[in-house]
């Protein structure tokens, strides 16, 4: 017989209560505090977090330290006096002007000021900076003239108006070419040479500036050029009809073929240089003379530079040289 004790009794009844209540409910989710609003931003505040640093400010001592270490640079980009004299702007021009005209300071530091004086677009007596660079005839220091003289010389109408007279008269032109390429209306300039009267034997110098600068803008002028009978020279000839062909007339083809064709081995060579330049977009019909034309010019050809211009362009038509 089983006894119930009243402490058993009390056991049963909690157990019984815990099972049959209410089971205690989450309290409900509450909504995200709403983000506090930010005060409106004072106009031109953004733009002044923005704003570009001041430039340095420049000092007659602090340019002079910087010109000083400028010496023994060899290049603009891996010199650390560079960019501070450039940002000192216009007021660093006359210590740069100093170094690049010292004959007695390394040409490579002097190329490097000449390239500052550029970028600054300094005042500078240009015909005295080019007297004293050709003087040193250095590589290095005429490489960094012909780069910077466009930053600093594009207003210097007798410095212009020099060059383009020892271009015209002098037997060693490159150094006044590359300069000119740098000036302002030297494109201009070329094609009113062509277009006068004028003797033959320059027509090539001037026609060399056109290739080098035209744009598609004076693509009219080169045809009437093509198309007239002043321009007699045959190289001079080859260099408008490649440079018209790179500005969309596909028609000059046949002046190239026909340079391929001459009896003249520098013609023919120089049409094959030429050639090479457009030798990727040659219309189809014409693309099989034209191998035939090289590869019997090439066969003809003593070899060295002479043959390069056969090479590429054989190689731009998918041919062989054989």
């Amino acid at each position: 017989m089983r006894v119930t004790t009243k402490a058993t009794l009390w056991v049963l009844a909690a157990v019984v209560v815990g099972c049959g209540g209410k089971k205690e409910e989450p309290a409900p989710a509450t909504e995200p505090a709403p983000a506090p609003v930010s005060a409106p931003e004072e106009p031109g505040a953004a733009e002044a977090d923005t704003a570009a640093p001041e430039a340095p400010k420049y000092s007659p001592e602090a340019a002079a330290k910087l010109v000083t270490a400028m010496e023994a640079c060899e290049y603009d980009f891996n010199c650390d006096a560079y960019e501070p004299l450039v940002a000192f702007g216009p007021d660093a021009g006359p210590q740069l002007l100093a170094l690049a005209m010292d004959e007695s300071k390394p040409a490579k530091g002097r190329g490097v000021a000449i390239l500052a004086l550029g970028a600054t677009k300094s005042k500078v007596d240009v015909a005295a900076l080019y007297a004293s660079v050709k003087k040193a005839d250095d590589y290095s220091l005429s490489s960094a003239f012909e780069k910077g003289v466009g930053g600093f010389a594009t207003g210097d109408e007798a410095f212009r108006d020099a060059m383009r007279k020892e271009y015209a008269e002098s037997d060693d032109v490159m150094s006044a070419r590359h300069v000119l390429q740098a000036l302002p209306g030297t494109v201009d300039w070329a094609l009113a040479q062509l277009e006068a009267e004028h003797a033959e034997d320059v027509e090539v110098r001037y026609a060399d500036l056109v290739w080098d600068l035209a744009k598609a803008e004076e693509l009219p002028r080169i045809q009437g050029l093509l198309n007239g009978e002043q321009l007699k020279d045959p190289m001079a000839r080859h260099r408008l009809a490649a440079k018209a062909i790179q500005l969309g007339d596909a028609s000059r083809y046949g002046i190239l073929l026909d340079g391929l064709a001459s009896d003249d081995q520098y013609n023919r060579a120089d049409a094959a240089n030429f050639f090479s330049e457009v030798a990727k977009d040659v219309p189809a019909d014409q693309k099989a003379k034209a191998i035939e034309l090289l590869k019997a010019g090439l066969a003809k050809d003593a070899g060295g530079l002479t043959a390069s211009g056969y090479q590429k362009s054989l190689k731009a038509l998918g041919a062989s040289a054989k």
